[in-house]
C-alpha cells in the first residue's frame, strides 16, 4: 500500500473552491431546497444558518452526495460532483452526535478513514499523533470513547473528519448538543484550527452567534431559499429582508413612514430626519442599538420586563401609541429599571438600518 492517500477525480483540479448552482432538492411534494446557489472560496469558511426546516442540512447533504439533486449542480475544484459517490468527493463530515465507533479507541476512530483509503500503519500512527497534538488530546490514543467528555468526543470526531486531509470539511450542527460555555470554547478552537490549516469548510448551524464567530461569510436560508449571503458585519449592518434582520438578532423591527420632508414616523411619534430615506414611502427599520432611555425623550413607554444579560440591563418597554404588533421595544441600560417604571425613549437616527418592506 502507498503511504499517502490516492486522490481521485474529485480533487484533480487544484482550484480548491466549491460551487453550488441552482441546487434543488425535492421530497415528494415538498421542495426542501429551492434554486440555491452559493460559492465557497479556497480556505474560506461559509456558515449556513436558518431556522429548523430552512434547508440547511439538506444543502450540506446535497453537496455530500447524500441527497440527489432534482435540478442544479455541485462543482468542487472545477470538477462536477453530481455523478460521484460520497466517498469519492474528498469530504470530511462531522455531525452533531459525532457518531464515534464504540468498539474502537480514540486512535482507531481517528484512523478509520485512513485505513479505508489505504494509508500504511506507520503513516496512520504519524497522522493520528499529529491530530491528537493539534486537538490538545495527546495521550488519549488508547482511551475508550465512552470515557470521553462531550467536548473531548467532539474533538475526536473533528480529528477523524480532518484525518484524510479533505479538500472540504463539512460540519452539521457539530456543537448543538453541548452547553453554551463549552460550545463557545470549541467554536473559538475550531476557528483557530481552520485558520491554521487553511481548511475550506461548510458549516451548518441554527445559532447565528456561532456562525458569526466562526465564519468568513454567512448564508441565511428560509424555507429552502437563499435570503442573503455576506460577511457577518454586512448581514448585521445591511440585512436585505426583515427575516434576515430578525434572524441575525436585531431586537427592534418597525414599519415606519417617511413624509415628503423626510420626517420618519412610527406610531405617530416623530423619529427624526434621515436624508437617505427622503424618497421612501414605506420601509422596515432594524436598529442596531437604535433606542435609548432618556429623561426627556420624545417617545413614552412603560417597563414590562428587565433582565441582566452579559453585564448590561436588558429592558423591554411597551411604547405608548405604537402600532399593533410593534408595541414592545428592547433597549440596554446602565442601571436596573423596575417593572412598571415610566420611561422616555429616544431613537439614535444614525444607527437605524433601512430594510426593504416585506411587501
Amino acid at each position: 500500500m502507498n503511504d499517502t492517500p490516492t486522490h481521485d477525480a474529485a480533487t484533480a483540479d487544484d482550484a480548491g473552491w466549491l460551487d453550488v448552482r441552482a441546487a434543488t432538492v425535492v421530497y415528494g411534494d415538498t421542495v426542501a431546497l429551492d434554486d440555491v446557489s452559493i460559492t465557497v472560496a479556497d480556505g474560506e469558511t461559509l456558515a449556513v444558518v436558518g431556522p429548523s426546516g430552512s434547508g440547511k442540512s439538506t444543502l450540506l447533504r446535497a453537496v455530500a452526495g447524500l441527497e440527489p439533486l432534482a435540478a442544479g449542480s455541485v462543482t468542487a475544484g472545477g470538477v462536477e460532483l453530481d455523478a460521484l459517490a460520497t466517498h469519492r468527493r474528498d469530504l470530511g463530515l462531522m455531525f452533531q452526535d459525532h457518531a464515534l465507533f464504540p468498539q474502537l479507541d480514540v486512535a482507531g476512530n481517528i484512523a478509520f478513514g485512513l485505513r479505508m483509503q489505504g494509508w500504511s500503519s506507520a503513516r496512520q500512527r504519524e497522522r493520528v499523533g499529529e491530530l491528537l497534538t493539534l486537538m490538545g488530546l495527546s495521550g488519549f490514543e488508547g482511551r475508550a470513547v465512552h470515557e470521553l467528555s462531550g467536548g473531548e468526543a467532539q474533538r475526536v470526531a473533528l480529528a477523524r473528519a480532518l484525518a484524510p486531509e479533505p479538500r472540504l470539511l463539512m460540519l452539521d450542527e457539530p456543537f448543538g448538543s453541548l452547553d453554551r460555555i463549552l460550545r463557545e470554547q470549541l467554536t473559538g478552537e475550531l476557528r483557530r484550527l481552520l485558520d491554521e490549516l487553511g481548511q475550506t469548510a461548510l458549516h451548518v448551524t441554527h445559532d447565528q452567534e456561532e456562525a458569526f464567530a466562526l465564519a468568513d461569510r454567512v448564508a441565511v436560508l428560509r424555507a429552502g431559499r437563499l435570503e442573503q449571503v455576506g460577511r457577518p458585519e454586512e448581514l448585521w449592518r445591511s440585512p436585505s429582508t426583515p427575516f434576515v434582520a430578525a434572524f441575525v438578532g436585531h431586537p427592534n423591527r418597525w414599519t415606519v413612514t417617511a413624509d415628503a420632508d423626510g420626517l420618519l414616523r412610527w406610531g405617530g411619534a416623530a423619529l427624526g430626519v434621515h436624508p437617505v430615506l427622503r424618497s421612501a414611502e414605506s420601509l422596515v427599520v432594524a436598529p442596531v442599538a437604535a433606542v435609548s432611555v432618556d429623561d426627556d425623550g420624545p417617545i413614552g413607554g412603560r417597563v414590562v420586563r428587565a433582565t441582566f444579560v452579559e453585564g448590561r440591563h436588558r429592558v423591554e418597554v411597551d411604547v405608548d401609541g405604537a402600532p399593533a404588533g410593534e408595541a414592545t421595544v428592547v433597549v440596554e441600560h446602565h442601571r436596573r429599571l423596575d417593572r412598571g417604571a415610566a420611561v422616555r425613549l429616544a431613537v439614535v437616527i444614525d444607527q437605524l438600518v433601512a430594510v426593504a418592506s416585506a411587501g
